[in-house]
């Protein structure tokens, strides 16, 4: 069985990258960086899994979508 994927919200990825915000969105419009995902209404959050897959290789990481 695979391991559920937890998703974390702005505030976490901020700490997790040390981007600001203007950066971090700077980042994902460029493809850079992995993409939100809406989880409800109003609520964007990033899953552990695509962030850990960008921090192993910034400079090189690909989406997969």
């Amino acid at each position: 069985m695979n391991e559920l994927d937890r998703f974390i919200r702005v505030s976490e990825v901020l700490l997790f990258t040390s981007f600001s915000r203007t950066t971090l969105w700077r980042e994902m419009k460029a493809g850079r960086f992995p993409n939100s995902v809406q989880i409800s209404a109003g609520r964007m959050a990033w899953r552990t899994s695509e962030l850990a897959a960008w921090q192993k290789d910034p400079e090189n990481w690909k989406s997969r979508r």
